[in-house]
C-alpha cells in the first residue's frame, strides 16, 4: 500500500466562517457521540471541473494533518485530502425557503484539479513512498 509521505506536504490552511465554526459547536454539544470525534474534510471523489468534497466527524489517525481553528474546534484530513486541499474555506449554509443546508468546502486551487490534470502537470500528483 503506497502512503503519501507526510514530511513533503505542508498543513493546509483552512478560512473557516463564523457559521460554519458555530454549526460545528452546536453538533458537538448536542450529540453525545460525537465528544470524541474531530470534523474531518474528505476528498469523495474528482469530476471534469475538480473534486468533490464530504465533511463529517471521525477520530483523527496518525497520519492526519490537523488545523486547529481560533475556537479551538480541530478540523482534520487525511494525507491526500491535505495535499490537493492546500488553501480552502469552509462554509455554513441555512436558507429553508432555497432548501440549502450544510457545509460548503472551496478549495481555492479547484481551477488546477479538471479534467486529467496529472497528465500535464506532474507535480499535482502526490509524493508516494
Amino acid at each position: 500500500m503506497n502512503v503519501i509521505n507526510r514530511r513533503l506536504i505542508s498543513t493546509p490552511k483552512i478560512q473557516v466562517s463564523k457559521e460554519a465554526l458555530m454549526q460545528i459547536a452546536v453538533i458537538k454539544e448536542n450529540d453525545l457521540t460525537l465528544a470524541g470525534p474531530d470534523f474531518r474534510i474528505a476528498i469523495s471523489g474528482k469530476g471534469c471541473d475538480g473534486f468533490n468534497y464530504k465533511t463529517f466527524f471521525d477520530k483523527k489517525n496518525d497520519d492526519d494533518f490537523a488545523v486547529i481553528t481560533s475556537n479551538g474546534i480541530r478540523i482534520i484530513l487525511d494525507p491526500f485530502s491535505a495535499f490537493y486541499l492546500q488553501d480552502a474555506t469552509l462554509e455554513y449554509y441555512q436558507d429553508f425557503d432555497q432548501n440549502i443546508e450544510g457545509f460548503q468546502v472551496t478549495n481555492l486551487n479547484q481551477s488546477k484539479f479538471g479534467k486529467k490534470f496529472w497528465n500535464s502537470n506532474k507535480e499535482l500528483i502526490p509524493p508516494l513512498k
